[in-house]
């Protein structure tokens, strides 16, 4: 069943009520990606454990973002897996960054909050396996990546991103005012799977 344009828009703009301004929508939608759309903020907005958000930054470095995971993932030794971050109420912070990809952690709570790397690998983790494909194989990805997870849990309220980084920048510089538009490969697609991690 096809809902109607107006429909979407609505649910789309109750699911990113909260969020930085929704990317456009396309200029001409056929049946298939309506209904791909359709799919998209049905899956996003019952995630088990948070939203997910595909291509709402300018992007990073896929293969970039590979290793930056590694740094923060426990299983891996990563080397700031177990560093501790912490963001005061409302702030973001730019946890690892190389080159021209960075991830950042956004505190969504009224007051101050503290991470692990590992914390922060989880979340990354679902945009990087989840965010800027190019198919729904499992095999075939964009060479850019960006993407937001939330995570509302009854001890947590945070949002993780992977995005376009400029390492020179201050740590606090937040996502979406860094621009780096342009400067990585684009995103494209994005299956938001809450069944997936």
């Amino acid at each position: 069943m096809l809902f109607s344009h107006s429909l979407i828009s609505s649910l789309f703009l109750l699911a990113t009520s909260s969020l930085a301004p929704p990317p456009a929508w396309p200029e001409s939608t056929t049946n298939n990606a309506t209904v791909h759309l359709e799919q998209q903020i049905i899956r996003a907005t019952g995630s088990l454990d948070g939203t997910l958000f595909c291509g709402n930054f300018a992007t990073g470095s896929k293969a970039t973002a590979a290793g930056l995971l590694t740094d923060l993932d426990a299983g891996a030794n990563g080397k700031i897996s177990h560093s501790e971050f912490v963001n005061s109420a409302g702030a973001c912070q730019r946890v690892t960054c190389w080159d021209t990809t960075g991830v950042y952690v956004c505190n969504d709570e009224s007051q101050s909050l503290t991470i692990s790397g590992n914390q922060v690998y989880t979340a990354a983790n679902s945009v990087y396996k989840l965010c800027c494909r190019v198919d729904y194989s499992g095999l075939t990805y964009n060479p850019g990546i960006s993407g937001q997870k939330f995570i509302k849990t009854g001890e947590y309220n945070y949002n993780v991103i992977i995005s376009y980084g400029d390492c020179n920048h201050p740590v606090n510089v937040r996502p979406s005012q860094e621009g780096g538009y342009g400067v990585n490969a684009g995103c494209v697609g994005g299956d938001i799977n809450v069944y997936e991690s």
